[in-house]
C-alpha cells in the first residue's frame, strides 16, 4: 500500500515537474545512459535476459522526457569538457548503446532522429561480421548509420571478460577492435566500453596504452569534471523499468529512496 501511494506521489511530482529543483541541484553532473537494444517485441529479440531490449513505446517516452528536460549532447562534447576539467553548469545527458544490435537501426534511429538526440554505439567487431541474421548490425548498416551522424566506439573483437584473458589477448582485443572499426568507418576511434562492465586498473591502463581517450563502465552513477576518464560511470536502462523508475534513476539520491519503496 505504501509503495503504491509513493509511486502515485512521485508520478505527480514528475507531471508538475517538481523535479526541476532536483535537476538544478544536480547540475554539473553528466548522466550517461546505457542501453543494449530497443524493440516493438522485446521477447523476440536475441539475448533478451534481464530486460536487455527496451520496449519501443517505453524508449520513446524516455527520449521525449530527456529531450525536454535535459541538455542532450554528443559524447565527444562531454569528453572534451572532462579533458579540460571544466565544471558543467547544465543538466547534461548522453545516450549510449552496447554490442550493436540490429534494432539500433530500425527501432532506435527513427526515435532519436525525431527528438534530435545524438547517440554512440559501442560495437563488438565479430558481431558486426555476423550481421543481421544473428541479430546484430552488419558493416553495411554500420557505415550507413555513421554517414547519418551516428557515432561508434569499440567494445572489443569477441566480447571477452578482459580480466580473465591474458594480457596479450586483452591488448589484441583492444587494438584490433579499434583498428578494424576505424578502417571500416574511415574515422578515428577513441571511445571504449568494457564488455560486461568488468575491468581493473591494469585493464584501464591498457585501454589508455591502446590509444583510447576514455572508457565506460557499467558502474551506476553520474560523472563530474574530476571523474576518471577510464572509469566513467553509466546508468543502465532495461525493460523492467517503469517510467517513474527511469526518471528516479537519473538522480542517485532519488534512486536510493525509490529502491527502498518499490522496484517496478
Amino acid at each position: 500500500m505504501l509503495s503504491t501511494i509513493f509511486k502515485s506521489i512521485f508520478r505527480f511530482f514528475i507531471y508538475i515537474d517538481l523535479l526541476a529543483l532536483c535537476r538544478f541541484i544536480n547540475r554539473g553532473s553528466i548522466i550517461i545512459l546505457f542501453y543494449h537494444g530497443v524493440s516493438a517485441h522485446p521477447e523476440r529479440e536475441p539475448n533478451n535476459s534481464d530486460g536487455k531490449h527496451v520496449e519501443l513505446s517505453k524508449f520513446e517516452a524516455q527520449m521525449r522526457y530527456i529531450s525536454r528536460k535535459y541538455h542532450v549532447v554528443p559524447l565527444k562534447d562531454v569528453i572534451t569538457l572532462l579533458k579540460k576539467r571544466e565544471k558543467i553548469t547544465r543538466s547534461v545527458v548522453v545516450v549510449t548503446f552496447d554490442d550493436g544490435y540490429y534494432n539500433n537501426l530500425d527501432c532506435v534511429l527513427p526515435v532519436v532522429k525525431r527528438f534530435s538526440i545524438p547517440i554512440t554505439i559501442f560495437l563488438t567487431t565479430n558481431y558486426a561480421d555476423l550481421g543481421k541474421d544473428s541479430g546484430f548490425l552488419g558493416w553495411e548498416e554500420i557505415c550507413n548509420m555513421h554517414k547519418q551522424g551516428v557515432k561508434f566506439g569499440a567494445h572489443t573483437v569477441t566480447h571477452p571478460v578482459l580480466t580473465r584473458v591474458s594480457n596479450n589477448q586483452a591488448m589484441f582485443e583492444l587494438r584490433e577492435s579499434r583498428r578494424g572499426l576505424g578502417s571500416r568507418l574511415k574515422d578515428d576511434i577513441y571511445f571504449f566500453a568494457y564488455p560486461y562492465g568488468i575491468f581493473n586498473q591494469d585493464i584501464a591502463d591498457m585501454v589508455s596504452e591502446a590509444g583510447y581517450s576514455c572508457a565506460f563502465t557499467t558502474v551506476y552513477g553520474v560523472n563530474t569534471y574530476d571523474s576518471d576518464l577510464y572509469k566513467l560511470k553509466r546508468i543502465a536502462i532495461n525493460n523492467n523499468f517503469s517510467f517513474e523508475y527511469f526518471v528516479a534513476n537519473l538522480f542517485p539520491y532519488l534512486r536510493n529512496i525509490v529502491n527502498k519503496m518499490y522496484v517496478s
